[in-house]
């Protein structure tokens, strides 16, 4: 083929060199994102305990997240995406990986690091036993009263310091409890700048050999297992967890209702507002459908970044809650019925919202879930690891 003329050939060179710049830049931009969010989440968790926690982390997920959703939309568009498919491509792609990531680290930061990140640590000096016995103490005052009645035990009950030995974190001889050991302290790397610096020595200056994990019991029960008996704990780590699921899945759902609810008011003030107008001039003319359709074009189109949702908008939604359920379900099983009713509720006023406001959606193919697939395909793996 002919050679394309030297005015062309440079400005497709800079077009490409365009387009790379562009791509780097959005993954460094991510990148620096995802840190911010980390850090951010790690400090709240430090600072902050009990139901605080939990509430303060649910509003900070959504932050991020609808933050996240207008600077995807930057920068993908800065990639210059050729056409309306690969934009919904790179947008699906960068929206999926970047919240998944903001709605996962509190939650698996509670689930697998925050034992460790929070642990309970015994003067050096001490030996195994002497530990346990230190630890027992801290541990046994967190029992409620009733609790401590009802199992009739004290802190020195060989049950009770059985089940605190189970707690001690053996990283000379247990490579599991060694590299959460690594992680969370990479962790807290971020608490440099704390505002808490209480916490910020307590926790990282904290790192005697006679360490247990920072789940404190809340409610005991004894079991007979292999002859002899146990006691099993219900501990704060799993509260803590089943709180924080309990948070956002109530607080997804609200949010929901509160966007179709204003959507739909809005749409509705404004029929009624050119129905009134009508009827002042005393126009002969009936509001047509087809009139009340306009509207919610007009203020509920079917686009990204709109009151009337999109295409990627609303998979998210839909695979967000579903992420959370079968990722952490195991954890905090009670949660998984409430999930399922959240996830109900959420379809049917999606179903609702796309019936009555926005209408008719202008068709696009579809080749099936498309990249929605490769999506659910990595939800289904991360799950299989973490359950």
């Amino acid at each position: 083929g002919a050679d394309l003329p030297s005015d062309d050939y440079h400005r497709a060179n800079r077009e490409s060199l365009r387009r790379k710049m562009s791509g780097f830049a959005g993954k460094v931009m991510t990148s620096v994102f995802l840190a911010i969010v980390a850090a951010t989440c790690t400090l709240i968790s430090l600072c902050l305990r009990g139901t605080w926690s939990s509430a303060v982390q649910t509003i900070v997920t959504f932050a991020f997240s609808f933050v996240w959703g207008h600077v995807a939309r930057w920068v993908v568009m800065s990639e210059n995406p050729r056409t309306r498919t690969r934009f919904y491509q790179s947008l699906t792609f960068r929206l999926a990986f970047v919240k998944l990531f903001i709605f996962f680290f509190p939650l698996v930061r509670l689930a697998f690091l925050a034992p460790i990140v929070d642990r309970e640590c015994a003067p050096v000096a001490m030996n195994r036993t002497e530990a346990v016995q230190e630890v027992a103490g801290k541990f046994f005052s967190y029992l409620p009263q009733h609790a401590v009645n009802e199992l009739n035990i004290t802190k020195d009950d060989h049950l009770f310091l059985d089940w605190v030995h189970t707690q001690h974190l053996d990283i000379e001889d247990n490579p599991i409890d060694f590299s959460l050991l690594v992680l969370a302290d990479f962790n807290r790397l971020p608490t440099l700048f704390s505002p808490c610096p209480r916490t910020f020595v307590k926790n990282v200056l904290g790192m005697e050999p006679n360490c247990f994990r920072g789940c404190f019991p809340q409610s005991c029960q004894k079991i007979q297992r292999w002859g002899s008996q146990r006691l099993v704990c219900y501990e704060s780590c799993q509260k803590n967890l089943g709180r924080s699921l309990c948070f956002l899945y109530l607080s997804h759902l609200a949010f929901a209702v509160l966007f179709i609810v204003k959507t739909t008011l809005r749409v509705r003030m404004a029929v009624r507002g050119e129905i009134q107008t009508a009827k002042s001039t005393k126009s002969p003319e009936p509001y047509t459908f087809l009139q009340y359709q306009e509207k919610c074009h007009m203020y509920a189109c079917y686009k990204y970044l709109s009151s009337g949702g999109s295409y990627v908008e609303d998979f998210l939604e839909v695979v967000l809650g579903f992420a959370v359920l079968v990722c952490f379900a195991s954890v905090s099983p009670r949660m998984a019925l409430v999930g399922f009713v959240v996830q109900l509720c959420e379809y049917r006023l999606l179903m609702y919202r796309t019936t009555w406001i926005t209408c008719r959606p202008f068709p696009a193919t579809s080749e099936g879930l498309g990249e929605w697939f490769t999506v659910l395909d990595g939800i289904l793996f991360i799950a299989t690891g973490m359950n």
